[in-house]
């Protein structure tokens, strides 16, 4: 992983190699973060932040400030896709349409110059009603009672264990029933000369696939067993 939870591109916290497409999604955050005054993703800890950028769109810069030029909210927009290929492709295309934003509304807002403090605080304030994000809960202020459902995030890996036990068991099951019926029909024990029986080898395949699919069993009632746990408050709670 690399980059800040706030900041970084959503393929920089999963196996891919992030490039100067990364660069610009958090340029994209910076400016949100600017115009908006938080940046475009909050929570509870660096993980939710990460789990939220990979699953969520970012929030739209005009839904916060509707008062700000269309050109720039879809800029920002399109810096804070998820997919790198949609972001633009370059810092120089980037630069090249913020100047010709700032152009567009140079005409239109005092200068920074002459403003003085109290006309750009006027200028860049909110001038109607917006949509605020949430504030952040306190951390003191969240408890866990252990009967809460499961993330998505949970979800998606208690699915991908289950369904990676029920394909090693049925493996383990298929080879034991190969390897045993294939060894019913030929002789185990070698005779003068051979170093094996025939039946040697399907026999020891079909040993390993009881053994497999035996272990597979446990691990899932083991599994099965912590998830009760879970789901009826006793393996631990925290506040």
């Amino acid at each position: 992983m690399a980059g800040t939870p706030e900041y970084g591109a959503p393929e920089q916290f999963l196996t891919e190699r992030g490039d100067e497409r990364s660069d610009l999604y958090a340029l994209g955050g910076v400016l949100f973060a600017l115009l908006t005054g938080r940046p475009p993703f909050t929570g509870h800890h660096a993980m939710a932040i990460m789990r939220r950028k990979l699953d969520e769109d970012a929030p739209r810069l005009d839904s916060l400030r509707p008062e700000l030029p269309p050109a720039l909210s879809e800029l920002v927009a399109e810096l804070l896709d998820r997919d790198p290929a949609r972001r633009p492709a370059s810092a120089r295309q980037v630069h090249e349409r913020l100047r010709h934003i700032w152009a567009s509304v140079g005409a239109t807002a005092p200068s920074p110059v002459s403003a003085g403090p109290a006309v750009l605080e006027k200028v860049v304030a909110p001038t109607g009603p917006t949509r605020r994000l949430p504030e952040d809960p306190s951390p003191v202020d969240v408890s866990w009672t252990g009967k809460e459902p499961l993330s998505t995030y949970a979800n998606m890996l208690h699915k991908r264990g289950w369904k990676g036990l029920a394909t090693l068991a049925a493996i383990g099951a298929l080879a034991s029933v190969i390897g045993f019926y294939l060894a019913s029909g030929l002789r185990l024990e070698k005779l003068p000369g051979e170093e094996t029986g025939p039946g040697f080898v399907p026999f020891m395949v079909g040993v390993l696939g009881a053994i497999l699919a035996v272990s597979t069993a446990i691990s899932t009632i083991g599994r099965a067993y912590s998830e009760h746990l879970l789901k009826t408050g006793r393996a631990g709670r925290c506040t």
